[in-house]
């Protein structure tokens, strides 16, 4: 029996167990601490962005870092766009990062401007115009997907949506769908994979995470993948399509933050991963061509009855062997 056959079934034998809690289960994902400290400020749920010469771009709320490596990282000249990740997510589309509008205030009361900017270098931003279009939305999930920008669920300020926009310029959007058959959500993720659109994930305000996957080959017309991804309804988790898999990276379970990932190859069975970093949630996560990355984050503790929020800036590699 080949090494790949002989995994494929400890893995459909182990079900829903950590790969690392399995005696004689190897795990294929290695991971290395590059450093301790970035030279960024600690952070959680910003973005790094791969340019197209390889460099690693850090869109932190308190500047703009680049790498070469993920272990040495240099302040940039760009900017900080004014766009609050949290709340209205970075783009990467065609060639450029787009930022569509402003936020202040929190989600109970909030203003939004309509400015859509983008940078192609990672040097300035370009203003592209005002959108009298952009849904007034926040908490949204974003995807470049089929030549196209898409939005996709969010919260208008009273109630969470399940509607799902398009715009191929960041300009001008149409609406694709007003009610799409999952349930309203905030917070949801997106990602590409095998050629499909797929969210996962989200919640409404002060709720449990969803934990449902559904996934469209047109942004239209959505199937369901799976109604459950854990029985503990992981959170906080940034997911990454790597070797024709996706990884749900920093999945918190059972409402505690864990060192753990979920992984899937085809959107529908997820097998949970031990990882070596610490507890965390709101990881920042990218891959290239070789590994995937990760880096920020915030875990809790209880100090004399108290909640605690801890946040760090340390950078991880992980490899990944053939399976």
């Amino acid at each position: 029996m080949s090494r790949n056959i002989r995994l494929s079934v400890s893995l459909a034998l182990v079900g829903a167990i950590p790969l690392a809690a399995i005696p004689n289960v190897r795990s294929p994902f290695h991971w290395d601490r590059l450093t301790g400290q970035a030279a960024f400020p600690t952070g959680y749920n910003f973005p790094v962005h791969v340019a197209s010469d390889g460099k690693f771009v850090a869109l932190h709320p308190e500047g703009t870092w680049t790498s070469t490596d993920g272990t040495t990282w240099t302040k940039s000249a760009l900017p900080f766009s004014g766009t609050n990740a949290a709340y209205l997510p970075y783009l990467k589309h065609d060639g450029a990062t787009y930022v569509f509008g402003s936020h202040k205030g929190n989600y109970l009361k909030y203003e939004l401007d309509n400015t859509v900017r983008k940078t192609t270098d990672y040097k300035t931003w370009t203003t592209v115009g005002r959108s009298s279009t952009l849904p007034k939305l926040i908490f949204y999930g974003t995807a470049s997907f089929r030549g196209a920008m898409w939005i996709v669920g969010g919260y208008d300020g009273k109630e969470s949506q399940s509607s799902v926009w398009r715009s191929t310029d960041g300009l001008n959007w149409t609406l694709a769908v007003a009610r799409a058959p999952w349930s309203p959500r905030n917070g949801a993720k997106t990602f590409i994979f095998r050629d499909r659109l797929y969210i996962i994930g989200g919640s409404l305000i002060d709720k449990p995470d969803a934990n449902d996957v559904w996934s469209s080959a047109d942004g239209v017309n959505w199937v369901q993948e799976t109604n459950e991804v854990a029985p503990e309804r992981p959170f906080g988790y940034a997911p990454i399509v790597f070797r024709d898999r996706v990884f749900l990276i920093g999945a918190n379970r059972s409402g505690q933050f864990t060192s753990e990932m979920l992984f899937s190859s085809d959107g529908k069975r997820w097998q949970p991963v031990r990882a070596p970093w610490s507890p965390r949630g709101g990881v920042t996560a990218w891959s290239d061509s070789g590994a995937v990355y990760i880096t920020g984050g915030k875990y809790s503790t209880v100090v004399n009855g108290e909640t605690v929020f801890s946040y760090v800036n340390d950078v991880w590699r992980m490899k990944v062997e053939s399976m």
